[in-house]
């Protein structure tokens, strides 16, 4: 960008560096929009295949009570010994 003592071309050269700055916030707002309305459409389709659905990551990634239970019998633990 080449710095100039006009006023005017300051002005300009400026707006334009903002419109350009507020354009890519847009689309980018426009981007997540439309990939939260992709992860819901897929969602959908997973739970319409009878498939079970972890809405959050901390349901896709803590085992269940079951899963707790057989590892702690193949450490030679159980519940009641913790």
């Amino acid at each position: 960008m080449k710095l100039s003592s006009n006023p005017l071309i300051l002005f300009l050269e400026h707006k334009k560096a903002f419109d350009k700055h507020r354009k890519e916030h847009y689309n980018e707002a426009q981007n997540i929009k439309l990939a939260r309305a992709l992860i819901a459409k897929e969602l959908a389709e997973l739970e319409d295949d009878g498939e079970p659905v972890a809405t959050t990551f901390a349901e896709s990634a803590s085992p269940s009570s079951q899963e707790q239970q057989v590892s702690l019998e193949r450490c030679g633990l159980t519940q009641s010994n913790q």
